[in-house]
């Protein structure tokens, strides 16, 4: 009788372990974004285990009236090395065949579903047009149309001042809308911007917008919640909605301003938005303001924002390392990290991070293990790059095999160790 029990028991240990094994490869549909929208409208799942490509990729389906529907699903976000538990989150197409009502929304991910979800379909109706980004540029600026309610296959309508249309030089995607690039032969006008669309419109169309093509220098549309806090005589990326205005100027000054002092520091190099704040200021709050000049004219400042200089120096940090020409090794936490970086003797080795220096030249990249220290050349991997956030150091050829660390070191002292090994081996 005790045997009999004891045998139940494993049996039920045994089936409750498989069952939590599966539950942790189903995936999990918490909420959509938005919780309505017509046939053809792009909405977001969010959750885990919702990634559509790599093994086992996540598909996903509507089911109304006892009829399930697959639904087109790819793009979206997940979280750096943790595939499994990390949040995620996809962008779907709700498919043609639904009709207005309740439906459900499920994903399944090898054979293993999620919880459903209620989404309700309503009639068709055009987007929303929330804003543009920019909205004013040069020709051959590429535009993204922030919208609600888009469809994939919506269709952008140009027009000029006097109503003639307009040929896009190229569409492009964008997470929440859609985009297209002004062409480079259009002359400074406005440029009138609509969509529709064909196949389920029925001739309706969105209320016009206009972006003004100019070649006159603009500011740009700072934002502050992008921008990485830095302590004074640092450098800081200033971030902001689109780097277009900074892509033409031949000079761009920025403003620091603090307890009544205004200092201007003009960029080491025009298009990239990476300058050095001044030493003199205190930590604490700092006004920052950005203009940037062309054909010798300055445009206006733009609007200001405020950051939080740091009392202590922010380290580099190194996000990935990767070999030229090929796909980064993330170095985010999570159990999906590499291990280790492999390299060989002679190799060039990209650093993608943080890096709160003027330049190339105030790092150091140090490999060291058993009491040796071996520096590496750093140089800026892109001079001409709209951002300084990337190095390269090439190997030593006689540098020994095995597991190196690697330690990222700043002219202020600073330092950042690399989480993973650099395991090297001779060069053939």
């Amino acid at each position: 009788m005790i045997l009999k029990r004891f045998q139940f028991l494993f049996l039920l240990l045994l089936v409750a372990s498989s069952v939590a094994a599966q539950t942790s490869e189903a995936p999990i549909v918490n909420d959509c974004e938005p919780c309505s929208g017509s046939v053809n409208s792009a909405i977001y799942l969010r959750g885990f285990r919702l990634e559509t490509d790599g093994v086992g990729p996540t598909k996903v389906f509507f089911i109304q009236n006892g009829i399930e529907i697959p639904a087109y699903a790819g793009g979206g976000f997940s979280t750096s090395n943790d595939r499994l538990n990390g949040p995620q989150g996809v962008r779907v197409t709700v498919p043609d065949e639904v009709v207005p009502g309740p439906v459900q929304i499920v994903a399944e991910r090898k054979g293993l579903r999620s919880a459903p979800i209620t989404f309700t379909i309503t009639e068709w109706t055009p987007p929303v047009i929330k804003q543009l980004i920019p909205t004013s540029g040069p020709p051959g600026t590429t535009v993204a149309i922030e919208c609600e309610n888009f469809h994939p296959s919506d269709e952008i309508e140009l027009t000029d001042s006097e109503g003639r249309p307009v040929k896009p030089q190229g569409g492009a995607g964008y997470s929440h809308g859609t985009a297209f690039t002004v062409p480079s032969d259009f002359p400074e006008d406005v440029l009138r911007i609509r969509i529709g669309n064909s196949k389920l419109g029925k001739g309706q169309f969105t209320p016009p917008v206009e972006f003004m093509v100019t070649n006159e220098a603009l500011p740009p549309r700072l934002v502050a919640e992008w921008i990485k806090s830095v302590a004074p005589g640092q450098s800081i990326d200033i971030q902001a909605s689109t780097l277009t205005p900074l892509k033409h100027s031949e000079q761009t000054d920025v403003s620091f301003k603090q307890a009544g002092r205004e200092i201007i520091v003009n960029a080491r190099l025009p298009q990239r938005p990476h300058v050095e704040v001044p030493a003199v200021l205190s930590p604490g709050d700092v006004e920052l303001q950005v203009r940037t000049w062309r054909h010798g004219r300055p445009s206006s400042w733009s609007e200001p924002i405020t950051v939080q200089l740091l009392e202590k120096p922010l380290p580099p940090y190194v996000q990935s390392l990767r070999h030229q020409g090929e796909n980064p090794v993330d170095l985010w936490p999570g159990p999906d990290r590499a291990k280790r970086f492999k390299a060989r003797a002679g190799d060039l080795i990209m650093i993608q991070g943080l890096l709160p220096v003027a330049g190339a030249d105030k790092l150091k990249v140090l490999l060291v293990r058993f009491g040796q220290v071996v520096e590496l050349d750093v140089t800026d991997t892109d001079e001409k790059g709209q951002w300084f956030g990337e190095i390269g150091m090439r190997l030593p050829v006689d540098i020994g095999s095995g597991d190196w660390q690697m330690i990222l070191r700043a002219s202020d002292g600073t330092e950042h160790v690399v989480p993973i090994p650099i395991r090297i081996s001779a060069k053939f």
